[in-house]
């Protein structure tokens, strides 16, 4: 696939999707490789004030705010040094959607992630993300459900 410039307008594409995520319970699933170690699973729920996240079996809770991550996505996006661009059509799951590409610098760690954002619903359905740091890497691909969402039973 061909990838053109990146321009501003993408990263609107992308910030709007992230930012409307905040608001919206979901379910991910994820992958996480790194180089020489066997893959890891996990899972996540957001609830929009609490983030449950599952590795190694175990459940964990913690509170979170919408309002703070959306501040955290517009600082990360508008004034991280992030370049987005468009790269074109796909689907997820059966759904329309389209990719994006960004790449930026964070906390000494270079962060290269395509994300495919629902052409009906504007939210992300899956990411996969690339994180250099020095000679460690690792890559993190997520899937993102929306549908019958509900908090892990038993957990606080």
């Amino acid at each position: 696939m061909a990838v053109g410039p990146a321009f501003a307008n993408d990263c609107d594409a992308v910030a709007s999707a992230s930012l409307k995520q905040t608001g919206v319970p979901y379910r991910s699933e994820m992958t996480i490789t790194t180089p020489g170690q066997p893959p890891q699973k996990a899972q996540a729920v957001y609830m929009v004030t609490r983030l449950y996240t599952q590795m190694d079996g175990k459940w964990n809770a913690v509170p979170v705010s919408a309002q703070e991550m959306s501040q955290q996505i517009e600082t990360s996006i508008k004034n991280g040094g992030v370049s987005c661009r468009k790269i074109g059509p796909d689907q997820v799951g059966g759904e329309a959607a389209t990719i994006y590409a960004t790449h930026g610098v964070q906390q000494g760690n270079t962060v290269d992630t395509k994300t495919w954002i629902s052409n009906s619903r504007n939210l992300p359905l899956r990411s996969v993300a690339n994180i250099v740091n020095g000679p460690n890497s690792q890559t993190i691909d997520m899937t993102i459900s929306y549908d019958h969402v509900s908090a892990p039973a038993g957990v606080k």
